[in-house]
């Protein structure tokens, strides 16, 4: 038909969209054929088109049938002779013929959601895609990770299986890193797999989960802390600059710690100037490089602590990590045997 292939609506919530939406949508069916078949492959027929192949996405299941049901709702009032400010160019006879055809074969009126269509395009090349023909699109996670999960368990019961080690680590992180209290452990490891497993399935990287790699990484940041903190003592030290008592032991603190425990919380790590952790008798001799030193150490401080806390936590979900990599590389043959798409 002749006109614009695309019309721009943009308006705010409550302004009539819908409307305007069902009344281009009517007027489009007003041009189509009710008796013609859709044309097979996308083939474009110079006679026109069938009214299955108009098309509406919305966002929600609740607009689809709302819409769904204006359309019906103006057809039936003009094939009644009634007025409708959406199809006021329709004959009863037109709108009573569409009604029919379109009550008849309720199925092909096509307006879905998103989600619907998205779902039909894959069903129509399951085969390709190695799917079954008659699969069924879920949307809980749960539904996949119950069976991957028992399954999981039936082959732990194997101590030659390499799931029965990944559960044993899983649950010494669980006691001996994290210190769970309870002797009851099993609800508590399968709601932390989720998570894991729900997290790593929308992620598009592989998180670091080797035990080795982590504990270099944090010995890495660890070395670059304690560097600048010798540097903030020798600098300071060079000019025969006192510190006052409270940062004198943190920074001691600091380097004498080892990577593996957690960095102390100091105001010392954190003031705007160093003449803050200075005594009065000798602020005045704090100069511009021992500024620049002392906001190094305290960025680096910052970016330590922010670390630790990444790189223990992931230490701790390590075993988790890669029980659900495990659970995903099995997850394609899980939907295959269910007939289920997530």
């Amino acid at each position: 038909m002749g006109g614009p292939r695309f019309i721009q609506i943009r308006a705010s919530a409550g302004s009539g969209k819908t409307f305007a939406l069902t009344r281009r949508f009517l007027e489009l069916l007003r041009a189509s054929r009710p008796f013609m078949p859709p044309s097979a492959c996308g083939a474009e027929d110079p006679d026109g088109f069938a009214w299955p192949e108009i098309m509406a996405v919305t966002f929600t299941n609740k607009a689809a049938t709302e819409m769904k049901e204006r359309v019906v709702a103006a057809l039936k009032g003009r094939a009644l002779g009634l007025d409708s400010p959406t199809a006021q160019a329709w004959s009863p006879e037109l709108a009573a013929l569409f009604l029919e055809r379109i009550l008849r074969h309720y199925h092909l009126l096509n307006i879905r959601t998103i989600d619907s269509l998205l779902s039909r395009l894959v069903q129509m090349f399951a085969l390709d895609l190695g799917l079954p023909p008659d699969f069924e699109a879920v949307f809980d996670d749960e539904e996949l990770f119950g069976p991957l999960y028992d399954a999981l368990l039936a082959a732990a019961r194997d101590p030659s299986r390499p799931e029965a080690a990944l559960l044993e680590r899983s649950m010494d992180s669980l006691l001996h890193l994290e210190r769970v209290n309870g002797f009851w452990l099993q609800e508590r490891l399968r709601d932390r797999l989720k998570d894991v497993f729900t997290h790593v399935l929308r992620s598009p990287c592989k998180p670091l989960s080797d035990a080795t790699e982590l504990s270099a990484l944090l010995a890495d940041y660890h070395a670059d802390f304690t560097r600048v903190a010798a540097e903030v003592d020798a600098a300071l030290a060079a000019d025969d600059i006192k510190l006052l008592a409270n940062f004198r032991k943190y920074l001691d603190h600091c380097l004498l710690s080892k990577p593996e425990d957690e960095p102390k919380d100091s105001v010392y790590a954190a003031k705007e100037s160093i003449v803050a952790c200075l005594p009065k008798a000798c602020q005045g001799l704090a100069m511009a490089e021992h500024e620049q030193v002392y906001a190094r150490f305290r960025e680096q401080a910052e970016a330590y602590r922010t670390m630790w806390t990444a790189l223990t936590g992931a230490g701790r979900l390590a075993p988790f990590l890669d029980l659900a990599q495990l659970l995903l590389g099995r997850l394609a043959d899980q939907e295959r045997e269910l007939g289920l798409v997530l």
